[in-house]
């Protein structure tokens, strides 16, 4: 019983998560004089995930790269951008509210 109560907000948590390091460990390149735009992993944490030309110094890995813009640019930028608030507030609030009922039956 314990366990089918604990699913939901494990999923969440677990959703919470992963948008969390797409969020600090991915970025859109876009070229400033090139229509190419790059989907990439950062090695270094950062809140912006929309670049205007290669930093120096950056380790990236590309994971997408289009002429035209990278396929699910418009998904990517809604769930890094929007997406990620709400669940993470909604995981936080799962859990401090699975947390004193806990505390409440003991």
């Amino acid at each position: 019983m314990a366990l089918q109560n604990l699913k939901i907000p494990l999923a969440l948590v677990a959703f919470a998560a992963v948008l969390l390091v797409v969020k600090l460990f991915t970025a859109i390149i876009v070229l400033p004089d090139d229509p190419a735009s790059f989907l990439v992993f950062r090695f270094s944490p950062s809140l912006e995930n929309y670049i205007t030309g290669f930093p120096e110094g950056g380790q990236y890995t590309v994971l997408l790269a289009d002429e035209n813009g990278v396929i699910g640019e418009e998904f990517y930028l809604l769930l890094v951008r929007y997406m990620w608030w709400p669940v993470a507030a909604l995981a936080l609030f799962v859990f401090i509210v699975r947390r004193r009922r806990n505390h409440r039956l003991r």
